[in-house]
């Protein structure tokens, strides 16, 4: 019974609500037909069937309610804008709560399809914070049963906006990682609208989305590294690939640093792929201080004592996974001996990865030092 004062809290949700009196404000609906009879009727009626929701005592309730605003919604449908939007998308957020069933889930969407039609791609852009911050944190806990309703509405509504949604891009990013994590039958679908996405509006930006979900958010840090992962090309580094590190690298590194001190075993493993893909150290394309960092985050992973980490660990230090014929050109003393791989990874090791360990294992000496006087 509860339903009531249920609105989604995670993410960025009650930073959203506040921001959309600025976008009701400004919405496209603004208008001489504001003052006209008939239009003070749909309002009229828009608060009524809102009312209802107030009075629910069941789930049952709720879908009549959903039902009842709907049809007043579609009964007017020759007005461009919706009367008490921020009440309207306050309600569609509380009967999104991860309590309620399925069945509540798709009449919330069916009632979100029929607002998105109504006020078309200009009106969604414009009140984009309004309607989004009830649908993203959707996908972590709605049903299979559910999960094809909302697709449709990203999809179908939010794809085209393009340009459009990036102030809400992570978000929407953050709001679709849970998807990545189960392998479900919807997975492949939830892929291919991430890469939609990314094509739709700015490489770089949308990479940035996904630091940022590695940064800032423990439980999608391994759905988003994967996917950075899948998309990364193995043969080229970030100098070749910029637009992979969201044109801000030092928030990189520290996203990175986040990831390989996670918990989670899988999480630190895909960050030290992602590593080694985009920073070898035959490439100096990180400052020294960035490298002390990623190493010093990336020693802690031995006291997991996993020995897929240790062995990622050790390539990147090695050189292992570096190609040979590119490695003969920058160490050729290497070749002289009759076991050229084992030359190879220790002059690999001398020449470049040496002075970083050394100062990685001294930042960790200090900071233990450190931490020990002043718990002492």
């Amino acid at each position: 019974h509860g339903h009531q004062n249920c609105i989604h809290r995670n993410g960025c949700t009650i930073i959203l609500l506040v921001r959309a009196v600025m976008a009701d404000n400004h919405s496209d609906g603004e208008g001489d037909f504001r003052s006209q009879q008939k239009y003070k009727q749909f309002s009229g009626a828009v608060e009524r069937a809102l009312k209802s929701f107030e009075v629910s005592a069941e789930w049952p309730d709720l879908i009549s309610s959903l039902a009842r605003l709907n049809k007043v919604l579609l009964a007017y449908r020759q007005y461009p804008a919706i009367p008490h939007q921020l009440t309207i998308c306050k309600r569609l957020s509380q009967c999104l709560h991860p309590n309620l069933p399925g069945g509540v889930h798709i009449k919330v969407l069916d009632v979100y399809k029929a607002i998105f039609e109504r006020i078309g791609a200009k009106g969604l852009a414009a009140d984009l914070l309004v309607y989004s911050s009830g649908l993203f944190p959707l996908l972590g806990h709605a049903s299979m049963s559910v999960r094809p309703w909302l697709l449709d509405v990203y999809e179908n509504y939010y794809l085209p906006l393009g340009v459009d949604l990036i102030p809400c891009l992570h978000g929407m990013v953050l709001g679709l990682m849970p998807g990545l994590e189960d392998e479900s039958e919807h997975t492949d679908r939830i892929i291919h609208l991430l890469d939609a996405f990314c094509d739709a509006t700015d490489q770089s930006m949308f990479f940035a989305a996904l630091w940022r979900c590695v940064l800032h958010s423990p439980s999608a840090r391994l759905p988003a590294c994967t996917y950075i992962l899948c998309k990364l090309s193995k043969k080229l580094t970030a100098e070749d690939q910029p637009h992979c590190l969201g044109g801000n690298l030092p928030f990189v590194v520290s996203a990175i640093c986040a990831a390989l001190l996670d918990k989670n075993v899988l999480t630190a493993r895909a960050a030290l792929d992602i590593t080694s893909v985009l920073f070898p150290l035959h490439q100096p394309f990180l400052l020294p201080s960035d490298i002390t960092l990623i190493l010093s985050a990336a020693l802690e992973t031995l006291l997991k004592r996993d020995a897929s980490l240790n062995r990622r660990l050790y390539a990147w230090l090695l050189g292992t996974q570096v190609d040979k014929s590119y490695l003969a050109t920058r160490l050729p003393q290497a070749q002289s001996t009759d076991e050229p791989g084992s030359a190879v990874s220790y002059d690999y090791f001398e020449s470049f990865s040496r002075a970083h360990l050394t100062a990685a294992i001294r930042r960790v000496i200090s900071r233990a030092t450190l931490a020990a006087k002043s718990s002492s």
